[in-house]
């Protein structure tokens, strides 16, 4: 009779140890090993806290830097114009200013590379960040449906209107800035209303929201309560205008764009009231005397109460309830 050969059983697996894997669970790196593995080894950046004062630092460095650029285009401008001349003195140099900006070629100095920097910046930040480039800016459409930006879109134009009458009953005159920019604004709407179009609403309306929401907010609404980034963002946008009565008066724009990029989680729907917002700005300072500073019912008042005031109310129920 052939002798059996007793074969061992195999031992049991105990608690801790390793389960053996095949060939080809070894050689495949998607396997669910491996998967844990690459996960416990690699930090997901999305997890690792945001310094919100880096966001803030860069925002604030773009407007330094905004107003240094602008500088240099208009010392540069200058030279090439009138030579040394331009700086003999501040009057002669106010005169020179003025005289430029009623040029399509200092329209596009004044406002386009200060502009330019801001986009650049927002732009440059959000490519060195760890997050996809559009996560950062919150370039997506959002969490709300598109008739809510309608509704913003249209109730816009009252907070500027309200912020410009409330502004006019502190004061009994513009600033020499905010005179400057009229006087400025006056003349092309008349000679380049297209190219003062693009230069003063489209351009900010897209170039600052990048920066201001879409960078800055988005960073300090993920470490802050909402109203301390909205609040926060506002000012430091209203700090770029550089005049303090400017300013104050876009603090509430400021304010009412934030409120719309973080409710509805994108910034587009921000760069569209800052567009709209920004043009009838220039319908205004078109249509109205130049003498009215002052609270007065006039046409453009009654219709801006009538139509954006429900769109208003309608946007504060948004904001309540959606």
């Amino acid at each position: 009779m052939d002798q059996m050969t007793d074969t061992p059983d195999p031992k049991p697996p105990m608690a801790g140890d390793e389960m053996p894997r095949t060939p080809s669970e070894i050689s495949n790196p998607w396997s669910d090993d491996a998967s844990i593995i690459t996960a416990e080894m690699v930090a997901d950046p999305a997890t690792e806290p945001r310094p919100v004062w880096t966001a803030i630092g860069v925002s604030v460095a773009a407007i330094l830097l905004s107003a240094i650029v602008s500088g240099i285009f208009l010392v540069a401008a200058a030279s090439i114009d009138l030579g040394l001349e331009s700086f003999v003195d501040a009057q002669t140099w106010r005169a020179w200013i003025e005289d430029f900006s009623q040029t399509t070629g200092g329209l596009l100095v004044m406002l386009l590379p200060s502009q330019t920097v801001f986009l650049l910046v927002a732009c440059i930040a959000a490519t060195a960040s760890p997050r996809p480039f559009s996560q950062r800016l919150s370039l997506g459409v959002g969490v709300l449906p598109l008739w809510t930006w309608v509704i913003f879109v249209v109730a816009t134009p009252l907070v500027g209107w309200v912020a410009s009458q409330i502004l006019s009953l502190m004061v009994d005159e513009l600033s020499e800035n905010l005179k400057f920019i009229e006087t400025m604004m006056r003349w092309h709407i008349r000679q380049s209303l297209p190219l003062l179009f693009v230069l003063l609403a489209v351009v900010p309306g897209v170039f600052e929201e990048f920066l201001f929401r879409g960078y800055l907010l988005t960073r300090l609404a993920e470490r802050w309560h909402p109203i301390w980034a909205i609040l926060v963002s506002a000012m430091i946008f209203s700090f770029a205008h550089i005049d303090p009565l400017h300013s104050l008066g876009v603090l509430p724009l400021g304010l009412w764009l934030g409120a719309i990029a973080w409710r509805t989680g994108s910034v587009w729907p921000a760069v569209l009231c800052h567009i709209v917002n920004n043009a009838m700005a220039i319908v205004w300072v078109m249509l109205l005397p130049e003498d009215q500073q002052r609270l007065a019912w006039d046409g453009i008042s009654v219709a801006t109460l009538v139509v954006c005031t429900p769109a208003f109310l309608i946007s504060l129920w948004i904001f309540r309830n959606r």
